[in-house]
């Protein structure tokens, strides 16, 4: 039976935790969301939590219920936040007219989005390289400073910045993508 403590290795037991509450997580999440992807954004954003605090949760073995309630906990605040915040998101409507991206990338942080828009940008995030997505996950979903990116990544914080700055371009080029295919 594996215990939370500071002996064990703290990877393994993260990724244990993982591989037995991951279903049960993406569930909670997947209930309150109602959206897949969004309920895997939510899930890799608990495990994130929990590897943070986890030097607050000592002795605990992995199977007991306490531990379970808490990733239960951790996984609907997440849901909840993540609610909040695409509910600050304002829609735009059918007639209006197809947002334009500029070539410098300035004004996505400002681009209006639509539920359809929406689901091709993640739809897109998820195309583009890993290491490029996870920051402009972790800054655009998250809203994480610099700082807590490059933590969460363990990478520099001046590496966390131009990687979203290329992100971003990916990101806007393959959005401009599926604009000419008729996509959004």
């Amino acid at each position: 039976m594996i215990k939370f403590s500071r002996k064990n290795d703290k990877t393994n037991i993260v990724e244990e935790l993982y591989r037995k509450y991951q279903k049960l997580m993406y569930y909670v999440a997947f209930n309150i969301v109602n959206n897949t992807v969004i309920a895997e954004d939510v899930v890799h954003e608990a495990i994130i939590k929990i590897i943070k605090h986890f030097d607050k949760i000592e002795d605990v073995e992995i199977n007991s219920d306490k531990i379970k309630n808490l990733i239960i906990t951790i996984v609907k605040h997440k849901s909840y936040d993540e609610l909040k915040r695409l509910k600050r998101i304002s829609y735009v409507s059918i007639d209006d007219e197809e947002p334009n991206l500029s070539d410098d990338g300035a004004d996505i942080e400002n681009l209006i989005i639509s539920n359809d828009t929406i689901n091709t940008i993640a739809n897109a995030l998820d195309e583009i390289d890993y290491k490029y997505s996870s920051v402009l996950k972790l800054r655009y979903f998250s809203e994480l400073s610099f700082e807590e990116i490059a933590e969460s990544l363990d990478i520099r914080e001046d590496l966390a910045r131009k990687r979203l700055e290329r992100g971003r371009q990916i990101l806007i080029n393959q959005i401009k993508h599926y604009q000419k295919k008729g996509a959004i």
